[in-house]
């Protein structure tokens, strides 16, 4: 084997906490003698796409260092979903779009480097521009060959046009926009997985609560749109910068002062309108639309951009008062739109619209002309150009069900479609990420490498249960996502390792079993005729219900079952109901000239039933 002819290298050293692989890499590199770290790859049997790659092998690398895998997979940018994924990358624990990333082009700080000694995995965000500690542009060219710096280099802080020379920033201007260096700081410290709390933000009012608790990747997303839409307005002063300072400097001025720089950025857009009637006349959305659908229509998640959608909703509720103050004619807000509307607002075809209401992922509103109307207040799904669109089979795998069970859960609106992948039918990454987040999370702790216990069951193994209908298998996924069937712990972060109480579990199949099944057990039939194992037989024998004849074993055909309930009930759950005897139930229908209809089991105990007609005698 090639691992077996691989001996590591001589200086083996360990990565210093948030230093970045590819830097590590080259610090290695540099520090055995070699010219570039593609001599050490290719020691270690890396192809030449896996050295170029971001997704490099861990099982690779690990040959030149000699120690477990496990001290270097913190680094890594791959696992078992980002090799599903390949739009997205791991940084620090973040898993982040790579179009937020420039992984693969070397930027840095010389000063950092030279006090630190490593490069920071921070610069690998595309929005690290500026050092927050030494207030310069990150360095992205040779101050002596103008050329963009590369990861093979001989090192850290030489360039490969000549070893000699040391990499500096002297030809980069200190940076005095404040806010926008506190955003970086906010950024580096998302990156190292630090709380804000621990940054001075009394001269900024930034909405820490809100941020602290914004995902990275999301928080990369808010940065971008909320620079599209600077851009949009031309605003002055902006134009000069390249788009990722163009961004952060919106960005930094939006959250500043929170929640004026919101205000300030609504006022511009409004500003642009010919007739500033239009929220009053259209709606909040409509008159505020390049807001409205960069930030709560292009795939961030809702939970992400709630704190902005309340200041933006405060914001409307304000105009729309001023409005309705100024004009006294009687108005409402139209949000009834047709198809051609609904399809440019959704950004799709007509045909598209025709599939998503067949599917019954829109609704029309009831129309007497039969024109398709739609209420856009309604929460519809957006098709947008980011994100992963899935297969049926390969969302199923990401979640970890069956595909019938997955399917099935659309179907009953369990899980949510709020964005519409390549086709209208397949599933796209932010709803399998938001639905798997919402079921993993309803185990409250991890329990590692805890014993197989009898007494308990893994949704893996309910999903490989012959139960004769995915729909049962579905309804439990609903029963825990509704709290009606507890998870009392996970193993890991995956769905199928999730662990619940096998008895309550089995009383659910056995009391729901008659909603799906042809057939069941006699076991099975007990609780749905409310009588005794050996009553059930006999109830076959005297030809009050039936059995299925394609059966080898006794089974009962549900649809006799649900025809016997339909027309009797035994006499016993009566008695339960009224809190009597069930032989007094029995004498009172003998006074009252009831039949009572008998059956005996070979045990010689006989059970009553009558017909439904005469429950009202009992039950008024």
């Amino acid at each position: 084997m090639i691992s077996d002819k691989i001996s590591p290298l001589v200086i083996t050293p360990k990565p210093f906490k948030n230093e970045s692989l590819h830097g590590f890499i080259l610090r290695t590199s540099e520090m055995n003698g070699y010219g570039t770290p593609s001599h050490m790859l290719r020691y270690s049997g890396m192809t030449e796409n896996e050295i170029r790659s971001a997704r490099m092998p861990l099982e690779k690398l690990i040959l030149l260092y000699g120690y477990d895998a496990y001290e270097l997979k913190p680094l890594m940018h791959i696992d078992n979903e980002t090799t599903l994924n390949m739009k997205t990358l791991l940084l620090n624990g973040h898993r982040i779009p790579t179009s937020h990333l420039q992984i693969k082009n070397s930027k840095i700080c010389p000063d950092c480097i030279q006090e630190n000694g490593y490069a920071d995995n921070y610069w690998q965000l595309r929005y690290a521009q500026v050092c927050p500690k030494h207030l310069k542009k990150l360095v992205l060219t040779c101050d002596l060959c103008g050329k963009h710096l590369s990861w093979m280099r001989p090192g850290l802080l030489q360039c490969k046009c000549n070893s000699t020379h040391i990499i500096t920033n002297m030809q980069n201007d200190v940076i005095h926009d404040e806010f926008l260096i506190f955003l970086q700081s906010v950024l580096q410290s998302k990156v190292h997985n630090k709380s804000l709390v621990l940054l001075n933000n009394d001269d900024f009012k930034f909405p820490f609560d809100d941020l602290d608790n914004t995902p990275l990747n999301s928080l990369l997303g808010i940065i971008e749109r909320i620079g599209r839409i600077s851009v949009s307005l031309n605003k002055s002063g902006l134009n000069q910068d390249n788009k990722e300072i163009t961004a952060l400097k919106a960005a930094a001025q939006f959250f500043a002062n929170w929640p004026n720089g919101v205000y300030k950025i609504l006022d511009d857009i409004y500003a642009k309108k010919n007739n500033h009637d239009d929220i009053f006349d259209f709606g909040l959305t409509r008159a505020l639309k390049p807001f409205y659908d960069s930030l709560f229509r292009s795939g961030l998640p809702d939970k992400d951009t709630n704190f902005i959608r309340e200041i933006f909703t405060k914001y409307g509720a304000h105009c729309i008062s001023k409005s309705s103050n100024s004009n006294t004619s009687d108005k409402t807000i139209n949000s009834i739109v047709g198809i051609s509307k609904l399809s440019h607002i959704l950004n799709v075809h007509k045909s598209t619209i025709h599939k998503m209401v067949s599917v019954g992922l829109i609704q029309p509103i009831p129309s007497k002309s039969g024109r398709l109307l739609f209420d856009t207040t309604q929460n519809m799904p957006n098709r947008i150009e980011e994100g992963v669109s899935f297969t049926a089979r390969e969302a199923a795998s990401y979640i970890g069900l069956p595909v019938s069970v997955l399917d099935q859960l659309r179907e009953d609106n369990v899980y949510t479609v709020t964005h519409i992948g390549n086709k209208v039918q397949s599933y796209h990454e932010y709803d399998l990420r938001i639905f798997k987040d919402r079921l993993v999370n309803k185990a409250d702790f991890i329990k590692q490498n805890s014993p197989h216990n009898p007494f308990e069951i893994s949704i893996a193994e309910i999903m490989r249960m012959k139960l004769n209908s995915h729909k049962i298998k579905a309804d439990i996924i609903t029963s825990i996502l509704n709290d009606k069937l507890h998870v009392i712990y996970k193993k890991d972060n995956s769905v199928q390792e999730m662990y619940l109480d096998v008895e309550p579990v089995t009383d659910y199949i056995c009391k729901n079993s008659v909603k799906y099944f042809k057939s069941l057990t006699v076991r099975q039939a007990v609780p749905e005729l409310n009588c005794d194992y050996y009553a059930v037989k006999q109830l076959v024998s005297e030809g009050y219900i039936e059995s299925d004849s394609s059966s080898e074993n006794l089974k009962i055909l549900t649809k006799s079952i649900q025809a016997f309930n339909s027309k009797y009930i035994f006499c016993n759950a009566i008695a339960i109901k009224v809190r009597r005897s069930t032989r007094s139930i029995q004498n009172e229908c003998q006074k009252l000239g009831i039949k009572v209809h008998l059956i005996e089991t070979q045990s010689g105990k006989k059970h009553g039933f009558i017909d439904k007609e005469f429950l009202h005698v009992f039950l008024p």
